[in-house]
């Protein structure tokens, strides 16, 4: 699979915790010659195995040092519509070279099948020889099943528990008796694969990871998520891996570091800041700002320079969090698909972000708010009525300052142009 040559040399050198000038120092040393600020995945490993040979890391394997030097817990964070679960997707196909829509259940579903054509068939009294071959490859078939999928997704959300995402306790009735089963969770379900399979690499995709209270879902195990607490799925054990015994099971249970947690983040519904300092301290960030230059030109309307412009007033009058994606205007081609799009998104969404502001809203569209009427992007929902507030001078005063909005649903190009 080809792998995408994005790694900046500030990047490397915050991965590697050196100056910029120590990453320069080791190019030379490697013989890359060219002065770009961009490596290539070969270049980088050169890099990273020079640094590990510098910092006496003795008696190791190229296997343990790419462990040492990939990051195992990524977040990708910005605004809405920006393809922060796509580019988590690209990233798990970087590990796994799999698809991530193989899922757990599809292969639950296989192994299923097998289980029961095996049992069937060694029920059997007199089996064919072909059906004898079927007895002895059948297991094996289940083996390989039970590597895959290499890609789990969940979604966080606020109700989200330990008992969904470890274990917990499912309750059941067989033969009119209750009965208590302990059913495993997405997470423990991949660990115990990846444990399995140390050949392979295993990555969960948790979109949404900052609606959920990761404490509470992760419990013990958040802990385990650093790289130096994680079990070695190379030849040389890591001493300060760490098992711990699962409340439900008693099983014993430690994470891999051959399995990749990759969780996105809407910045629009929490800052970055605000996050818990032990999730901060445990993943890589990574912000995923809107792509302009992917935008085309609908008639003579520049729509990448539109929403650009649109993104700086929102930076400015809310915050860089409340920027639009471009992944909201990316299948628009035309001046109708323009109209569904901000009826339907984006005048929603920024009046969500002004909470009915229309003075700020349009702002944003670049209309002036005291002269709006009828004509223009946005025009008047209704002319207030004299007699509205006709009992109370001071309310009507102010009220006749105060304007209501909709989008004009007769809008031109010529109007989006003026938003520029």
């Amino acid at each position: 699979m080809t792998k995408t040559n994005n790694i900046r040399v500030k990047d490397l050198a915050s991965e590697l915790n050196i100056s910029t000038q120590e990453i320069i120092d080791l190019k030379k040393k490697v013989d890359i010659k060219h002065k770009n600020i961009i490596f290539t995945l070969e270049e980088v490993e050169k890099i990273r195995i020079e640094f590990k040979k510098n910092h006496k890391v003795a008696n190791t394997t190229q296997k343990e040092i790419e462990k040492m030097t990939k990051d195992l817990n990524i977040i990708y964070y910005g605004p809405a519509g920006t393809g922060k679960t796509r580019e988590a997707i690209l990233k798990v196909e970087e590990f796994t070279g799999e698809n991530y829509k193989i899922t757990s259940k599809e292969q639950d579903e296989e192994i299923a099948e097998l289980e029961n054509r095996l049992n069937f068939l060694k029920n059997k009294k007199r089996p064919t020889k072909a059906e004898k071959e079927d007895i002895s490859e059948i297991p094996k078939e289940i083996k390989k099943l039970e590597a895959y999928p290499l890609v789990e997704f969940t979604t966080f959300h606020p109700s989200y528990q330990y008992q969904e995402f470890i274990e917990g306790i499912t309750i059941k009735e067989e033969n009119k008796k209750t009965v208590y089963e302990i059913k495993d969770g997405i997470f423990k379900k991949i660990a115990q694969r990846a444990l399995d399979n140390p050949a392979e690499n295993y990555t969960l995709i948790i979109d949404e990871i900052n609606r959920g209270n990761i404490s509470s879902i992760f419990g013990e195990f958040f802990t385990l998520l650093e790289n130096t607490k994680r079990v070695s799925s190379t030849d040389n054990e890591n001493p300060e891996s760490v098992a711990i015994t699962l409340p439900y099971s008693q099983e014993k249970l430690s994470v891999p570091d051959n399995l990749y947690i990759i969780g996105t983040m809407n910045t629009t519904d929490k800052s970055i800041s605000l996050l818990d300092v032990a999730l901060r301290r445990r993943f890589k960030f990574i912000l995923v700002e809107p792509k302009y230059d992917i935008l085309k030109n609908i008639e003579t309307l520049d729509t990448s320079n539109m929403l650009k412009t649109i993104n700086k007033r929102l930076s400015i009058l809310k915050g860089e969090d409340f920027q639009i994606g471009h992944s909201y205007f990316i299948e628009a081609t035309t001046v109708e698909d323009l109209r569904e799009i901000f009826e339907y998104k984006i005048i929603p969404l920024l009046k969500e972000y002004f909470h009915g502001d229309w003075e700020s809203v349009c702002a944003v569209l670049n209309q002036d708010y005291e002269a709006i009427n009828d004509k223009g992007l946005l025009i008047h929902k209704f002319t207030p009525d004299e007699t509205l507030f006709s009992k109370n001078k001071r309310i009507k005063d102010k009220m006749n300052k105060k304007k209501v909005c909709q989008l004009n649903s007769n809008f031109t190009i010529d109007d989006l142009i003026k938003v520029i």
